[in-house]
């Protein structure tokens, strides 16, 4: 088992590298994390039946093999459940508020964030595209970080934004429809005014 000492730590770091984006990815949304956890659970099965093969060299090295795997299935599944998240709640934001005027009172650099995620959703697809981000998947998990990170800031403003803007259009809503009423209001006032007068 000595000889693998080396590898074993190697694994280590790449578990601790998963654990690190499956918490930050259950930090954000704990629904999204359950195909990482899974891919975990089975890095854990292959390190016991690696440790229980010592005696085995073949089986240790495709029980290790098969850990590493796994642990970078975890990192690719988080990254991966956090850009779809990401993009997902993004979408939504735009849905509910794209037509508002408010939404550039509350956000003035709401065209700059709407660019900024059009680039990043092209970036993405380019590394999707790209067959060995695919096959390598530390590799994917590497590129696809900056834009993750770009990614939680613009929703952080949408998340920030969102009731303030709801608060606002609602405002521009009561105020429109006090407005109407009183000339409602104001004509029937004047109707009554003239029938009395007649």
């Amino acid at each position: 088992m000595t000889q693998h000492h080396e590898r074993l730590e190697e694994l280590a770091t790449l578990f601790e590298q998963a654990e690190k984006q499956v918490k930050k990815a259950e930090d954000v949304n704990g629904n999204i994390i359950v195909p990482s956890i899974n891919e975990l659970r089975y890095f854990g099965y292959h390190i016991i039946k690696a440790l229980l093969a010592e005696d085995d060299q073949a089986t240790l090295v495709k029980e290790i093999e098969k850990a590493e795997g796994h642990a970078k299935r975890a990192i690719y599944d988080a990254s991966e459940a956090l850009i779809i998240f990401y993009l997902e709640k993004a979408e939504l934001f735009q849905q509910r508020h794209s037509n508002n005027a408010s939404t550039i009172d509350v956000l003035p650099d709401y065209v700059e964030c709407l660019e900024q995620l059009e680039s990043i959703n092209e970036s993405i697809g380019r590394i999707r595209r790209d067959g060995s981000a695919y096959k390598n998947r530390d590799q994917y998990y590497e590129q696809t970080l900056p834009f993750i990170e770009q990614l939680s800031k613009i929703i952080f403003k949408f998340d920030k934004a969102n009731p303030i803007i709801i608060k606002k259009e609602r405002e521009k809503t009561t105020g429109f429809i006090l407005k109407v009423m009183t000339l409602i209001a104001t004509v029937f006032g004047a109707i009554a005014a003239i029938v009395a007068l007649s």
